[in-house]
């Protein structure tokens, strides 16, 4: 699933993003680098970071989901791949 999702992104950027992102317009202008400019790669790093953080966070919710009671009994488990089993 991330290999898609990093596939896209590459696809994208080769067909409709600019060719410098200094050159672009709007937030993307931001994300502009050169290798020496210690502060802008942090930037875009911490923004990856951020967004594959989250994106494990969904998988791992949408993966699994457990229903207990109040005394912390299994009632129900879900498992997004496999279906649903009490």
């Amino acid at each position: 699933m991330s290999s898609t999702v990093l596939a896209a992104g590459g696809l994208f950027h080769l067909v409709r993003g600019p060719t410098k992102l200094e050159d672009s317009e709007g937030t993307a202008r931001k994300f502009g680098y050169t290798w020496t400019d210690e502060r802008q790669l942090t930037l875009i790093l911490g923004h990856h970071l951020l967004f594959w953080g989250v994106g494990a966070l969904a998988l791992d919710i949408l993966v699994e989901c457990v229903i207990k009671d109040d005394q912390g009994q299994i009632i129900a488990q879900f498992n997004f791949l496999e279906g649903l089993s009490t």
